[in-house]
């Protein structure tokens, strides 16, 4: 399916729900949209591998203009995606998530320093993310929460690609509510970004090893 085509069924299913397919997707008279946050769990990676002396730059997460926005997207079909009408997220994911992954890597210690693109820090390694899936699929009750990444990490003065990686994460909602699927939403962001520094922590470690 081309772009054009799934943002028309896209447009087309968000609509139809508007319409009236369910109080689920549906807004009854009155109703007020629930802003959601992705929460962090606090959590720490389980990881191996040694604290590194390189400066970590973490580039904001990049998205299709489908997923960064506020809104919380469901899917009933695999080729079709649609808006919850009654809920949005606070920010958008990749916005959230970067904030989430760069606190991550801080509380981790893994590296002399960690700063965003955005600052004026200077950086040995730098990891660049994308999130390609983001989603509650909605087929069946009360659905499962779809999450997929993909990160590189550069090596700066080499000036070329030394990782490439692809991160899931699939869990069933809480329930059939879009608080059910923020709940898992929310444990899987967690899960998924723990992969990550334990991947990125592992990645630096070997090369730090390798030039000794």
């Amino acid at each position: 399916m081309n772009l054009e085509r799934y943002c028309r069924v896209s447009v087309l299913l968000v609509l139809v729900s508007a319409l009236g397919c369910g109080p689920l997707f549906a807004p009854a008279s009155g109703e007020k949209k629930a802003l959601y946050v992705i929460s962090d769990d606090g959590s720490l990676p389980e990881q191996s591998a040694e604290s590194t002396d390189f400066r970590l730059l973490i580039r904001a997460m990049q998205a299709n203009n489908f997923i960064n926005s506020h809104k919380i997207i469901f899917s009933r079909e695999s080729a079709t995606r649609g808006y919850y009408q009654l809920a949005q997220w606070v920010e958008p994911p990749t916005k959230r998530l970067t904030l989430l992954l760069l606190e991550r890597f801080e509380r981790s210690g893994s590296f002399a320093s960690v700063s965003g693109i955005a600052s004026s820090a200077l950086g040995d390694l730098q990891l660049n993310t994308e999130l390609t899936e983001f989603y509650h699929d909605v087929s069946e009750s009360p659905g499962t929460v779809h999450l997929r990444l993909r990160a590189e990490v550069v090596d700066l003065a080499e000036r070329r690609v030394v990782g490439e990686r692809v991160f899931s994460k699939s869990l069933p909602a809480a329930d059939y509510s879009a608080e059910g699927a923020v709940a898992s939403f929310t444990a899987g962001s967690n899960a998924l970004l723990n992969d990550v520094v334990t991947w990125v922590t592992e990645l630096a470690s070997q090369r730090a090893a390798s030039a000794a």
